[in-house]
């Protein structure tokens, strides 16, 4: 899978944000993802400080968290989906947030027609909004 604009993922950076469409129905789905994962491992022996690793979050083949547009994706195919890297960002606070932005700005939980998103930050809300 290639991500459109994928020239200006900067694995320096925490994350970016992006919006996945659906080209059939033109359906969107805006998200966020990090480019790193921290692993923990436990402290080597005479040591109390456990061992703290970044290890790649596999961003490059990442489809999304919604249920909705995977199984989307999984019955119609990967090729009829755009997958789009929108901006990337320096801490965890900033990428919350654009998110969140993202996902006001466009008013996705209300047109559940035209969005897939059905959640702000992982807090679940089902009927209207």
């Amino acid at each position: 899978m290639n991500w459109i604009n994928e020239e200006i993922a900067d694995e320096s950076k925490i994350g970016f944000t992006y919006c996945i469409t659906n080209t059939l129905n033109n359906k969107k789905y805006y998200g966020k993802k990090s480019y790193k994962h921290k692993r923990t491992r436990p402290p080597l022996k005479g040591y109390k400080r456990k061992r703290i690793d970044y290890v790649d979050s596999g961003w490059k083949s990442y489809t999304g968290s919604s249920e909705e547009l995977n199984d989307d994706i999984k019955s119609m195919g990967k090729e009829y989906f755009i997958f789009e890297i929108i901006n990337n960002y320096s801490t965890k606070t900033q990428l919350s947030y654009a998110e969140l932005e993202l996902i006001v700005i466009h008013k996705c939980l209300r047109k559940p027609d035209q969005y897939y998103n059905r959640n702000i930050l992982g807090k679940y809300y089902s009927g209207k909004v």
